[in-house]
């Protein structure tokens, strides 16, 4: 059993050295093609606010990852059920040290991975952190300035989709672990339903900002200006003066 671990442990780590050494080789090449055009402070300011972005963002999801799995986590002592049963195939449920054992490293491994993703897309907060409060004109609908949706919104929308994704990957979590559970007790998932929930409304209540940049409803407010604008004609030539 010992030996297969560190089997395991030992071909993960060969898998790492090679994709660190592709990834070197392609970052040593582009940062010649940087060089080579005068841009060679671009690059390096871009791999500085990569691996920021990723740093906080895969901790902060590690860590909430981490306190939501332990809180979702069916007490020690619970009518724990020997075998989950799908179809004819019957699966061994590991136990509950086992599974806390198992909550650090998974949620270290989505971690990374939720901060790569958030790490690729880090011209959104290089925008935010460069950018200038803004003291023109306000938009007339929610009185925000336009600062506020090329600058501030984004990163907002960003926020709200990795609470979503979050909550979403706990949810079924708590439900899996609540298939466990010959007492049904539903703890865990009532907790990850509350918090799936507050995570929809924060990502409906940004959303609404991006309504008045979506080009559906521009299209659909001139369409009704039309409309109003022949409807009076309308109604004028009717109406006998």
């Amino acid at each position: 059993m010992r030996s297969a671990r560190w089997m395991g442990l030992r071909l993960a780590a060969i898998v790492f050295l090679i994709f660190a050494a592709f990834q070197s080789i392609s970052f040593y090449v582009e940062r010649l093609w940087f060089a080579s055009l005068g841009f060679e402070s671009v690059y390096w300011y871009r791999l500085r606010t990569q691996a920021l972005v990723f740093l906080i963002a895969g901790g902060a999801s590690t860590l909430a990852l981490w306190i939501l799995f332990r809180l979702v986590m069916p007490p020690a002592g619970h009518g724990q059920r020997p075998l989950l049963r799908i179809g004819q195939e019957a699966i061994v449920i590991p136990t509950v040290d086992v599974l806390k054992r198992l909550a650090l490293p998974v949620a270290i491994i989505i971690g990374v991975f939720i901060g790569l993703s958030l790490g690729a897309d880090w011209n959104r907060f290089a925008l935010l952190m460069n950018s200038e409060p803004s003291t023109g004109v306000a938009d007339p609908i929610f009185g925000r300035p336009l600062s506020f949706y090329f600058f501030t919104l984004p990163v907002l929308e960003a926020i709200a989709g990795w609470l979503l994704g979050i909550s979403g990957i706990v949810l079924v979590a708590s439900i899996l672990l609540a298939a466990t559970d010959m007492t049904a007790r539903f703890r865990g998932v009532s907790l990850e339903v509350s918090l799936f929930l507050l995570a929809v409304a924060w990502r409906t209540y940004v959303g609404r900002f991006g309504l008045l940049l979506s080009p559906i409803f521009a299209a659909a407010a001139m369409s009704l200006s039309s409309v109003s604008v022949i409807t009076n004609a309308l109604r004028l030539r009717l109406t006998k003066v």
